[in-house]
């Protein structure tokens, strides 16, 4: 039988499945933050950013759904221009 859950279903149970993998290996502190830089980038809080890079400048370096993408690639992507030179003063590797 051919399976019932389109694609975008699926899309977001990798996505889920990824993000509680992160959490397990992380904790749930550092998960958060993670979280909450993602939520800051997707909708272009600057200051949101900024204030998270300062708490904890490593966020600069870490990596969104499972490895997929990382903050200063989702906020190329997005146009966050102010946000983008914030990741790289904190460390974002392009290359990466």
């Amino acid at each position: 039988p051919q399976n019932p859950k389109t694609p975008y279903i699926l899309k977001f149970e990798f996505l889920i499945n990824n993000f509680l993998n992160i959490n397990k290996r992380m904790g749930g502190a550092e998960s958060k933050m993670i979280g909450e830089l993602l939520d800051a980038i997707l909708c272009g809080r600057e200051g949101k950013v900024a204030r998270l890079l300062k708490k904890e400048p490593k966020l600069a370096m870490c990596e969104f759904y499972g490895g997929v993408t990382n903050p200063v690639c989702r906020a190329t992507y997005l146009g966050h221009r102010n946000i983008v030179s914030l990741l790289l003063k904190y460390g974002a590797d392009v290359n990466k």
